[in-house]
C-alpha cells in the first residue's frame, strides 16, 4: 500500500485521509493527514486533525490502537487530497488538457 491515499476509520467516528507511509503492529504513519468531514457538497477535507488547527505537514504517526481500520481511498478522494496538500489539479481519464 506504500505511497496510496487511504482513508482511515478510528473508534470514534473521525476519519483521516493521508498517504501510506508504513505500519508496524502498533503505529501506523502517514503523510499529510487531512480529517475528512460531509458537507452538502460531499465530503470535505480540514487542514488539521484536532482543535488546535494545525496542518501537520509531513509524516504522522498513529497509534492502532485506536483505529478501527483503514483502506485504500476511492479515486475521488484520492484526487481530492492530492488537490488539497499540494495545489496541484489531476484531470479525469479522457480529458484533453490544452
Amino acid at each position: 500500500m506504500n505511497n496510496k491515499v487511504i482513508s482511515i476509520l478510528f473508534n470514534n467516528g473521525m476519519e483521516i485521509v493521508g498517504r501510506f507511509v508504513s505500519e508496524t503492529d502498533d503505529e501506523l504513519v502517514v503523510y499529510k493527514p487531512r480529517m475528512a468531514q460531509m458537507s452538502q457538497q460531499g465530503v470535505g477535507l480540514i487542514p488539521s486533525i484536532c482543535a488546535t488547527g494545525k496542518s501537520p505537514e509531513g509524516d504522522f504517526t498513529f497509534s492502532k490502537r485506536f483505529i478501527m481500520y483503514y483502506t485504500e481511498s476511492v479515486d475521488e478522494i484520492s484526487k481530492g487530497w492530492q488537490q488539497h496538500t499540494s495545489g496541484l489539479i489531476t484531470a479525469d481519464k479522457g480529458t484533453i488538457i490544452s
